[in-house]
C-alpha cells in the first residue's frame, strides 16, 4: 500500500504523515524516482490503472486490519475492498491512515460496518502476528508459494522469472 510503516503503536494513526513524492525522492534520488514512477505509470496504463504520486505516506496498519476483516464477507468483497484502498491511495492521493477514507473504501466495496470495526481492536493481534514474524515492516512485500519473501517494488520480469522458475501457472492478462 504505502512505503510507510505498519506499526500499530501510535495511538493516532495519522500522527506521522509525510509528502509521498518528497519521501520517495529522498529515499531513491530524483533520477531513480522518475524512472520508477514512469515505469509504474506505463505498466498501470496497460491495465487501466492510474498512478499519481501526490498525497502522503503514513501508517497503513489500519488498512491492513480492514483488509483482514473484509475476508469475512467473501473473496469478491475482500478483493473489492483492497481495490478501493489501492484506488484511494495510488490514484486519488487519499490518506489511507484516515479512518474516514477507509470507511469510504469499504462502503464503495459494498461492505458495511467498517467504522465500528476500525474503532475497535479486532484483528490487531492477528495482523501483527501475520506481519511481524515474517519480517514485514513495510510494503510492498511479497510472499510467493508460501516460502519466498521479498520486499520492495520490482519490474514484472522479476516476478515472471520467479513464477517460471517455480513452475507456477500464469494467468492471461485481462
Amino acid at each position: 500500500m504505502s512505503n510507510g510503516n505498519l506499526s500499530n503503536s501510535p495511538p493516532n494513526f495519522q500522527q506521522n504523515l509525510f509528502p509521498r513524492k518528497n519521501t520517495m525522492i529522498r529515499k531513491f534520488g530524483l533520477a531513480r524516482y522518475r524512472q520508477m514512477f514512469e515505469r509504474l505509470k506505463a505498466a498501470g496504463g496497460k491495465c487501466g490503472c492510474e498512478f499519481n504520486m501526490g498525497g502522503t505516506i503514513g501508517n497503513s496498519f489500519q488498512s491492513h486490519r480492514l483488509i483482514e476483516w473484509s475476508k469475512k464477507f467473501g473473496l469478491e468483497k475482500h478483493n473489492e475492498v483492497m481495490e478501493q484502498i489501492f484506488i484511494a491511495y495510488f490514484k486519488d492521493n487519499k490518506d489511507i491512515s484516515d479512518t474516514a477514507v477507509l470507511v469510504e473504501c469499504a462502503t464503495a466495496a459494498g461492505v458495511e460496518g467498517a467504522a465500528e470495526f476500525l474503532a475497535g481492536s479486532d484483528h490487531i493481534d492477528e495482523v501483527k502476528r501475520k506481519l511481524r514474524p515474517r519480517g514485514i515492516n513495510g510494503v510492498p512485500f511479497f510472499i510467493v508459494n508460501d516460502s519466498i519473501r521479498f520486499s520492495g517494488a520490482h519490474p514484472p520480469e522479476v516476478f515472471l522469472a520467479l513464477f517460471e522458475e517455480l513452475d507456477l501457472p500464469l494467468l492471461e492478462a485481462k
